[in-house]
């Protein structure tokens, strides 16, 4: 066996993760929730990753992607960290 390259898990989905999904649902959010959301994302800040939440409404649906500056680093702690508060089933890495 030959390896070409080592990488971390981390350096891994950083460099091939297309997206970190979050899924929301309309009671979900309020101030306190939007305000948690913010911190959590904002310790990740400064990686590659991009952010797109997915918002279902009684009657909708859309997906956001947030700007550039929402950018994260996928570690296991924030992906860990936002499926405790939504649930593993709201939390998506996607990859290329």
């Amino acid at each position: 066996m030959r390896v070409k390259e080592v990488r971390s898990l981390l350096q891994a989905r950083q460099n091939y993760a297309a997206e970190l999904r979050i899924e929301l649902s309309h009671d979900m959010i309020d101030e306190p929730f939007t305000n948690e959301l913010e911190k959590v994302l904002s310790d990740a800040s400064g990686g590659t990753c991009p952010v797109a939440l997915v918002y279902g409404g009684a009657s909708s649906r859309a997906r956001i992607r947030l700007g550039e500056q929402w950018r994260v680093s996928p570690s296991d702690e924030l992906i860990q960290s936002l499926r405790d508060r939504l649930g593993s089933g709201s939390v998506t890495l996607l990859y290329r």
